[in-house]
């Protein structure tokens, strides 16, 4: 039990022995309607060093408040797309 859900999430994963990663890449997609709430989140994960994948409309969302980002499509859309950067395990 915790205050919060990210604390609740942590205890939960440090009692069934996971780690979370300290470094790597993120992906962020998020609606229009919803990415000023995901800038903050945005900003830490590049503070700690994570590489960030965004979707089109994410990816210039963040450029234009100075968090960098690196493009990615969407599974309609053209090749590589997210499925493929997962099952390559590619971060760069």
């Amino acid at each position: 039990m915790a205050d919060s859900f990210g604390m609740a999430f942590y205890k939960a994963q440090d009692a069934a022995k996971q780690t979370l990663p300290s470094e790597g890449a993120v992906l962020i997609t998020v609606s229009e309607n919803d990415r000023p709430g995901v800038l903050e989140v945005a900003r830490q994960f590049a503070h700690l060093g994570f590489k960030i994948k965004a979707t089109q409309g994410t990816h210039k969302f963040l450029t234009e408040h100075g968090v960098q980002s690196e493009r990615i499509s969407k599974l309609h859309e053209d090749r590589p797309h997210i499925v493929d950067a997962i099952k390559s395990r590619k971060s760069t």
